[in-house]
């Protein structure tokens, strides 16, 4: 509501209350019968509570406008809201304070009137810029302009920074990655790419005069057009200042944390630099603010996989959770214990105090100190006073550990899940017989074990089919009289063989849903190595990796080559990237 408009409203409130038309008599006689007072008069000192409480309203609407108009995008608080909510308000107290037969009565609804819509504006504003700082530095940037003129630095992508820090020490950094615009802007841009494009790690290598730039998604590299050496340390030096590092120091390595919100997500991010002979090496890694946990299904666990890791869980006996390094494990790790009877059973979990992600919901933590060499055999016996049912131990640190937790399996009929990094089911359960000092309790407790690799999923939108001979799919496990045709992710043809049908060149754009990638997400490729007699002797007898897996395969077990190209087969990844998921 512009200033004059707020003018034309006071002279016409004064007009109404001091009109001595017979209308207005007339009311206030009629007021007078009704308490207000003997005869047609005005109190001039009532008359002027009434017309000061009006001049500080006119004086917070006129701020309340002003600021809304300068900052109203980004507060979401916007004058063609507020304004009406703010007259309105007036209006009804106005109209309490001339019309309640009572003037005291009247009053104090006037007052509320007038203060209420001021103070929600204030708070809700000041709640606003406390999440984005960068919302203070545009008030403070043109505080008495009735309208604000965005600076080059919150042109581009739709990102706002929250600097390391807290109150004055993270404005001074937001301040000071903002300094150079066109930097400020770039990293912007690349904090919105990595977001849109779901990456987890963004790779910057600074060379003599260069600055190349990578961008992990979905466990694969993609490069990226690279900066000349000039803007990139300028981008440096913004994301070192919103990270709180020391932007002058190119040898150190240097760890910082700060914020983004976009599209209305919250992101954490970490910067590590390092000096490297070639330059410096940063990694900006990608962090939703709140972790997802997902079932075993939606991981992409066949589901008699699943009845069978579920049945596991629910009975006497160690199982396994395993997986390479990087391949899902603390995601899968927590899907099984969320896969577990948690509510008729009492699950105890024994975790590190600084593991903060491995247990779920129902599970009771106790905690052990492995910086001071305390492991989970630490507090075991204390703990089992309560006599729980399941335990869960992501880490079992030592073979005394180990042992005690198989005894618990054995001799008190318990569960145990645990976890360890391993290519597969067979090498996981080596990797514990080996730690195992009684080593045939520890056979004797185990039940199953898992692995996973993870493969990314094709592009539904883009993928292409393709035919292949009949033999091609016998050897992937298929059956060639009903299928013969796989599927491959499309790629762009090179520029010079982007031509419509009459041979004149046109633009090919990249598929929307995967960005041209090819790929979307990834999912977890499953084996479940289910112990018997067979094989538990065969741990004992010939504790090898070749005879686990030849036993196994007799008694048909499916080994996770054989799930991949069964994903394969469905169309739901390529063959290409089933191999590299089984070579990672």
């Amino acid at each position: 509501m512009p200033r004059r408009s707020l003018i034309a409203l006071a002279a016409t409130f004064l007009v109404a209350v001091c009109s001595s038309s017979a209308s207005a008599q007339s009311l206030l006689a009629q007021a007078g019968s009704l308490g207000q007072g003997p005869g047609a008069y005005l109190s001039w000192w009532k008359l002027l509570i009434v017309i000061v409480l009006f001049l500080g309203w006119v004086k917070m609407a006129d701020w309340i406008n002003k600021d809304g108009m300068k900052i109203g995008e980004l507060t979401r608080l916007k004058p063609e809201i507020w304004n009406p909510i703010n007259v309105g308000a007036m209006l009804v107290g106005f109209w309490c304070a001339i019309s309640v037969p009572v003037f005291w009565a009247g009053l104090p609804i006037y007052v509320i009137a007038i203060f209420t819509p001021f103070l929600c504006y204030f708070f809700l504003r000041r709640g606003k810029i406390k999440e984005a700082p960068s919302i203070a530095i545009k008030v403070a940037a043109a505080p008495n302009e009735p309208a604000f003129e965005a600076l080059a630095q919150d042109e581009g992508a739709a990102v706002v920074f929250k600097a390391a820090g807290a109150g004055q020490e993270a404005q001074k950094n937001l301040i000071r990655a903002r300094n150079n615009a066109e930097a400020y802007q770039v990293a912007k841009a690349r904090v919105m790419d990595g977001f849109m494009q779901r990456a987890d790690v963004l790779l910057i290598d600074y060379t003599r005069d260069l600055v190349k730039l990578q961008m992990m998604i979905d466990g694969m590299w993609h490069p990226l057009e690279p900066m000349d050496r000039q803007l990139g340390d300028a981008v440096l030096a913004s994301l070192k200042c919103l990270a709180g590092t020391n932007p002058l120091d190119r040898r150190s390595r240097q760890t910082g944390h700060f914020q983004a919100v976009v599209d209305e997500e919250k992101l954490n991010l970490e910067l590590i630099s390092q000096g490297v002979p070639t330059g410096e090496r940063v990694q900006l890694k990608f962090a939703m603010n709140r972790k997802a946990s997902f079932s075993l299904p939606q991981l992409g666990m066949w589901p008699e996989t699943t009845n069978v890791l579920t049945s596991l869980l629910n009975k006497p006996g160690l199982v396994i959770i395993s997986a390479p390094p990087h391949q899902g494990l603390s995601t899968t790790w927590r899907a099984s214990l969320l896969a577990a009877d948690r509510i008729t059973r009492d699950w105890v979990g024994v975790v590190d105090v600084n593991d903060k992600e491995s247990l779920v919901e129902n599970i009771l933590p106790n905690r052990y100190n492995a910086a001071i060499g305390e492991s989970p055999a630490t507090h075991l016996n204390k703990l089992l006073l309560s006599q729980p049912d399941a335990l869960a131990v992501p880490n079992v640190v030592n073979g005394k550990s180990l042992d005690m937790l198989c005894d618990q399996a054995v001799n008190q009929a318990r569960t145990v899940v645990t976890q360890v990094s391993a290519k597969s089911a067979a090498e996981a359960v080596l990797r514990l017989y080996t730690m195992a000092e009684d080593k045939q309790q520890f056979v004797k407790a185990l039940t199953g074990a898992t692995c996973q690799r993870l493969a990314r999923r094709l592009c539904d939108t883009c993928k292409q089919p393709i035919t292949v001979q009949p033999n091609l799919i016998q050897r992937l496990g298929g059956d060639p009289r009903s299928q013969n045709t796989l599927f491959n992710p499309y790629v762009l043809p090179p520029p010079e063989k982007q031509i419509d049908e009459q041979g004149k060149p046109i633009e090919m754009l990249p598929c929307e849903t995967c960005a041209g990638i090819g790929y979307i997400g990834r999912i977890a490729i499953f084996e479940i190595l289910a112990m018997n007699d067979s094989l538990r002797k065969t741990v004992l007898n010939q504790p090898s990796l070749e005879a686990i897996r030849q036993v196994a395969q007799k008694t048909g077990h499916a080994s996770v080559a054989a799930n991949a190209y069964k994903l394969a087969l469905l169309g739901i990844t390529s063959v290409n990237e089933a191999q590299r998921a089984l070579k990672s």
